[in-house]
Formats: C-alpha cells, sequence, structure tokens
C-alpha cells in the first residue's frame, strides 16, 4: 500500500478530485503534542527569534544561543543563569531549550494508496516577570550564584528573587486546520507523547 506524502495544495487538490467524483472520503486527522528538541533557537529565522530576545541572544541564524538574563522555564523545570548555553546548531543533539510544537497530519486512503500531508505548529513563549516557586536544588544554585551563600533555603527565600519565568502557550485550534471541501468527513485523533 504505497504512500505520498503531499504538500497542502496537492492533498487538497487529490481530495476535491475524489469528491467531485462523488466518492465519499473519510480524513484523518492526528495531531499530536511533542517536545523533542527538533525546534531549538538557534534554528528560528529572525523574525521567530525576536520574541526570546528579551531571554537570548545569538549573532545570527544557525549561531550558538545564550541566555542574557538569569530565568525559569517553568515546561521543562530548568533554571537557566546568564552566559548559559542554552541551543547550539553545532550540536543539536546536546540541546538545552527545546521548543515544543504541535505535529499535525491529514490523511485519507483512496483504492489502496494513502495521501498524507504533515507539518508543525509551533508554541508560542510567554514571558513574564515573577517570583517562581522553584525546587530546592534550583533555589540553592540560584542562591549560589547571587549571594554566594550555602545556608539551606527558607520559605521566604525560595520566593525571594523576582525573575524572569518562560512557559509555552499551545498554538489556538484554527492553526491545525487546512481548508478542506466542504464535503469532507474529518476524524480527529489527538495524542500526547512525552519523550
Amino acid at each position: 500500500m504505497p504512500t505520498y506524502d503531499c504538500n497542502e495544495h496537492q492533498f487538497v487538490e487529490n481530495l476535491r478530485r475524489a469528491t467531485d467524483s462523488n466518492i465519499h472520503v473519510i480524513v484523518n486527522r492526528m495531531v499530536t503534542k511533542k517536545d523533542d528538541g527538533k525546534y531549538g533557537l538557534s534554528n528560528l529565522p529572525d523574525q521567530e527569534f525576536k520574541k526570546y530576545e528579551v531571554l537570548a541572544t545569538r549573532r545570527q541564524q544557525r549561531a550558538t544561543v545564550y541566555a542574557k538574563v538569569p530565568f525559569y522555564d517553568e515546561l521543562h523545570r530548568r533554571l537557566y543563569l546568564q552566559n548559559d548555553i542554552l541551543h547550539s546548531a553545532t550540536n543539536p543533539h546536546k540541546f538545552r531549550l527545546s521548543i515544543p510544537y504541535v505535529n499535525v497530519e491529514y490523511r485519507f486512503t483512496l483504492w489502496g494508496e494513502t495521501y498524507r500531508h504533515e507539518f508543525d505548529v509551533l508554541f508560542e513563549p510567554h514571558i513574564r516577570l515573577d517570583r517562581p516557586n522553584l525546587p530546592q536544588a534550583l533555589g540553592e544554585r540560584l542562591l549560589a550564584v547571587f549571594f554566594d551563600s550555602k545556608a539551606p533555603l527558607s520559605r521566604s527565600t525560595k520566593r525571594a528573587t523576582l525573575m524572569y519565568v518562560l512557559n509555552f502557550i499551545p498554538p489556538p485550534e484554527r492553526m491545525l486546520d487546512i481548508h478542506l471541501p466542504p464535503s469532507t468527513i474529518v476524524f480527529d485523533v489527538s495524542r500526547l507523547n512525552r519523550p
């Protein structure tokens, strides 16, 4: 059973031809949330990287990305200090800060042949100034850097430091849709993958 990978135009055109021939086609849409290091800050185009400029710096696209200021990544529960390497294009498998994304796949089968269109949509960054409730180990690392202290953390010290907090917002549902012919039936399959 052959599978044809199509771009959006080819996929919709093949589907339109089938529906114009009065053939009823069911389209399966699979939405998978992933965070596997496929997308990092060094690979982003400049207009996308501008969303992260408060936290990160780089010389050019595909260059090593460094932290400008200390910040806490809420999704991955990691603390980054100033000048930490966030992502490197030369060694992408040793990523530090990965951008989660949604992988969307549309597919239909017609006379034993499968037509497939797949694309990714990145999560949007949400950067705010906050007093995060840090885990014990991260709080001790922060204290050691800022205050040069090895004293145990008190409850008030954990939340005393005002710093940037990075979180990711899922893309809106309309970003996951493509324009299909009106008579098409779409079955939606959602799955969450964790690395």
